[in-house]
């Protein structure tokens, strides 16, 4: 009877311990497809999602360095009419070629307005120009701009002449008067004959061979020793 007992009592146990067993055996098994779902499922979800948000991160500061540049070229865009004017202005002023066609048609509407007759013009060769002192600009060289002297004759009243040499300081191409002689006409008192010279700029070409131009002042002086002499 006591035997049976124990042998029972020990077939409970042998039970409990197949249960134990396969229990621990079941929170291993589920345990281990928990793992499983998350190598396999989870976590390249997660890196797909990390990805993204770098993709994300990426497109983020792509698109505001666009935006940058693209209010750079619309704030440019806005500037685009008056630096077109400005550099048409300059152009105008200080051609890359002679431009003498369109300087005399300058002048033959400037003397129009005032009132004046053009007697002759004269245009010398392009000389390049040596800077003075008081040109700080380092652009502004002889291997950069060269000098054309200009000479022009016009007849006219006295005041009139005056606002055409006026004119021609102010209009459209850079002319540096450097002389004006006067002398009442020979027929016409009221009026006078006047010689004004000076000098157009050009823009000179790199790599360009231009000679030397020759002060006026100095040019003068040395004339009038030849004719003391």
């Amino acid at each position: 009877m006591q035997t049976n007992r124990v042998v029972k009592s020990q077939l409970v146990q042998s039970q409990r311990d197949k249960s134990r067993l396969w229990m621990a055996g079941a929170a291993f098994a589920a345990l281990v497809a928990m793992l499983a779902g998350w190598f396999l499922g989870i976590e390249p979800a997660l890196a797909a999602a990390s990805s993204a948000d770098t993709s994300r991160a990426t497109v983020l500061v792509t698109n505001t360095t666009h935006a940058a540049v693209l209010a750079q070229l619309v704030e440019d865009s806005r500037d685009k009419n008056r630096l077109s004017a400005e550099f048409a202005t300059m152009t105008a002023s200080i051609p890359d070629g002679t431009g003498i066609p369109d300087f005399v048609n300058q002048i033959d509407a400037l003397a129009d307005a005032n009132a004046v007759t053009i007697a002759g013009i004269s245009v010398a060769d392009a000389q390049s120009y040596t800077p003075g002192a008081t040109v700080v600009d380092a652009l502004i060289t002889a291997q950069s701009l060269a000098a054309l002297k200009v000479s022009i004759s016009v007849d006219g009243d006295y005041e009139k002449v005056l606002q055409f040499v006026d004119g021609l300081q102010t209009g459209a191409r850079l002319f540096l008067v450097t002389g004006i002689t006067t002398q009442v006409d020979s027929e016409f008192t009221e009026q006078v004959d006047a010689e004004i010279t000076g000098l157009v700029y050009v823009l000179v070409p790199p790599g360009s061979v231009v000679a030397p131009v020759v002060d006026p002042t100095l040019a003068a002086e040395a004339s009038a020793a030849v004719e003391v002499g």
